[in-house]
């Protein structure tokens, strides 16, 4: 919500004044927000994405053309402009993990398998779904009745065979386990040890060569996912957010002219 309250500003600034005051009143803000930014919450290295963040504003204000007044165009002028804004903040934030990453490749490699792994064996996935968990109880159980009606199973019901009817009755026996809670609870409690030492094995990791082959370019694959983050977020919630917001003001507002006249 902060960033699109704050490119909505920068619409209504790019908008109400002629281009070379709107760059000079949004940069100046900008620079004056980046160094409280700085001062109270990021660390330095993000400099690089607050700077390509600045870049991005000046590139849509001097884009800019004013048009007519209408619900539709502000909200087409206002995703325009916010759009260049996000895709230079990604390229920025691209290159700052660029440069936290690269100089410690190494790192990030051996990181870099342990998160894949995790991704997969992680806490949540100790939770075994209760339903999959009872699936493959009833799947065992109905194994069973599809072997009781095969015709060969009836046949041999009729040899009155006293061993076979000890048979019968330990598959009842084990038609009445698969479905009980008791079942269901020791096959969680054998995936969980199975989970669990996956986990504690360290190794696993490196055994797994396609994960290795990733794990050389992790350095290169925690940027591109911070870009695609960025683009993500931005393009889909804080564009078209702050083109709403832009658009809403100018259409309860007055019309104005250049507000430093």
């Amino acid at each position: 919500i902060t960033a699109s309250l704050t490119l909505c500003i920068v619409m209504i600034i790019t908008t109400k004044l002629d281009q070379q005051k709107a760059l000079v009143f949004s940069l100046v803000g900008y620079l004056i927000g980046i160094g409280i930014v700085l001062a109270f919450f990021i660390q330095l290295e993000f400099i690089v994405t607050l700077l390509f963040g600045g870049v991005g504003i000046a590139l849509s204000i001097k884009g800019y053309e004013k048009q007519k007044i209408g619900f539709s165009r502000d909200f087409k002028a206002g995703a325009s402009i916010s759009s260049k804004v996000v895709i230079f903040v990604g390229i920025g934030l691209f290159l700052t993990t660029l440069l936290i990453t690269l100089p410690n490749a190494n790192e990030y490699e051996q990181n870099f398998s342990k998160d894949i792994i995790d991704s997969f064996i992680s806490n949540d996935t100790l939770n075994i779904n209760s339903q999959l968990i009872s699936a493959i109880g009833n799947l065992q159980k109905e194994t069973i009745v599809s072997i009781q009606a095969t015709e060969e199973y009836k046949k041999l019901q009729t040899n009155n065979d006293p061993d076979f009817f000890d048979f019968e009755m330990k598959l009842e026996e084990l038609k009445i386990l698969y479905a009980s809670d008791e079942y269901s609870k020791a096959i969680a409690s054998e995936t969980e040890k199975i989970t669990s030492s996956q986990i504690g094995n360290q190794n696993l990791p490196l055994e797994l060569p396609f994960v290795k082959d990733l794990a050389k370019f992790a350095w290169l694959i925690y940027a591109i996912l911070a870009l695609v983050s960025v683009l993500f977020i931005g393009e889909i919630i804080i564009k078209n957010l702050s083109a709403l917001i832009f658009a809403i003001i100018g259409k309860i507002s007055p019309p104005s002219e250049d507000l430093t006249k």
